[in-house]
């Protein structure tokens, strides 16, 4: 974008700062509001599919599942609603500021400023809110994996909640300061860096750690029943754990894939020297923009994607291995079922303690007889 009002002897400096500007106020916003509708609507299916397949069970014990699901739904919804209610404000705001007029003070963009700074973090604090959900969806998933030993998780736990609770004084504090947002901007997105700007970014790195760690947890102790399964029932009865194993890392991974991206962009961008943040520098905002504007979308798909998933695959693998077993039961026609168990790791909020290992036991049992 060239300035028409600019002599074409411009000097570079000033040409990049029209482009800066451009990308800036008019691209940064549109591509932030498409992305996240975009991610919206991904989840939206994701959520419907989730819903209808733990109401298929038929069962109350996914009611509760289902209720946290449904809240966590509640809050992308808001949080989208929240964000692009920002960006349009945003772009108002520098829009007016860009182009001030001294004549008419009132246009001058510092009203929607001070807009910006109270709403910001509300729809920062809907974040935080959204991710302490999934975290203890997560631990709790964790938890009974690991039939209810609370040696395993509660080091995970308890890192979760100090971690929230640090997300949760951060917004507090940004909404009583007068820059509003951790990672507030201003025209050309250099803003400041303050304690709390810090604080945000180390609870980035908090979550990030706390969902590989309690995701490696769940695929490890899976993995190993899996391999159990494989030394007593054959390898057929147990493709049905390694497809969980590979969809719950597989799943797992895409939160913390986005706040890396969105981690590394926001210190990249915010360390830049002021002299060098110009259209470099903007462009690299425009990224560390849209993954923070979309990670409360990543909250929500990622534990709804595993569930979805997990769901459909187990139906297709244990259709697959129960017409195997019973080719390879014989005369006595009789297939393992193993597919209860399945369905509990697949959406395991309310597993019954020791499901899995009792089933690995009957089956050691059952191997036992066969060979006497």
């Amino acid at each position: 974008m060239s300035d028409p009002n600019l002599p074409e002897s411009a000097p570079p400096f000033c040409q990049e700062f029209q482009e800066a500007c451009f990308l800036q106020i008019i691209t940064q916003p549109a591509t932030v509001i498409a992305v996240q509708f975009g991610l919206y609507g991904i989840y939206a299916i994701l959520y419907a599919m989730c819903i209808f397949l733990l109401t298929s069970k038929r069962s109350s014990k996914y009611v509760l599942h289902c209720l946290l699901m449904s809240v966590l739904f509640i809050l992308v919804t808001a949080g989208l609603v929240i964000n692009t209610v920002v960006s349009t404000r945003e772009t108002n705001a520098n829009l007016v500021t860009y182009a001030f007029n001294p004549l008419d003070p009132a246009s001058s963009g510092l009203e929607q400023v001070e807009k910006l700074n109270k709403l910001t973090p509300v729809g920062q604090a809907v974040t935080v809110t959204a991710n302490l959900i999934a975290d203890i969806i997560l631990i709790w998933r964790c938890y009974l994996v690991w039939e209810a030993d609370l040696n395993v998780v509660a080091l995970p736990a308890l890192f979760c909640l100090g971690n929230n609770v640090l997300a949760f004084v951060t917004v507090h504090q940004a909404i009583h300061s007068d820059i509003g947002s951790p990672f507030y901007s201003g025209v050309l997105g250099v803003g400041l860096f303050d304690l709390n700007s810090k604080l945000f970014l180390a609870f980035i790195f908090g979550t990030l750690v706390s969902n590989l760690l309690v995701t490696l947890l769940i695929a490890g102790r899976i993995l190993y029943i899996s391999r159990k399964m494989r030394a007593s029932a054959g390898p057929r009865n147990s493709r049905m754990y390694s497809t969980i194993v590979a969809i719950t890392l597989e799943s797992g991974v895409l939160y913390p894939f986005a706040l890396i991206v969105y981690a590394v962009t926001t210190m990249i961008f915010r360390f830049a020297p002021f002299d060098q943040a110009m259209l470099r520098d903007v462009r690299m905002a425009l990224v560390s923009e849209v993954m923070a504007s979309s990670l409360l979308q990543f909250v929500g798909i990622a534990p709804t994607l595993i569930i979805v998933r997990t769901g459909l695959g187990v139906a297709i693998q244990d259709t697959k291995s129960s017409m195997e077993s019973k080719q390879d039961s014989g005369d006595n026609g009789r297939a393992l079922d193993i597919s209860s168990d399945v369905g509990r790791l697949s959406m395991p909020m309310f597993a019954s303690r020791g499901s899995v290992e009792s089933q690995i036991r009957s089956i050691d049992l059952e191997a036992q007889g066969k060979r006497k």
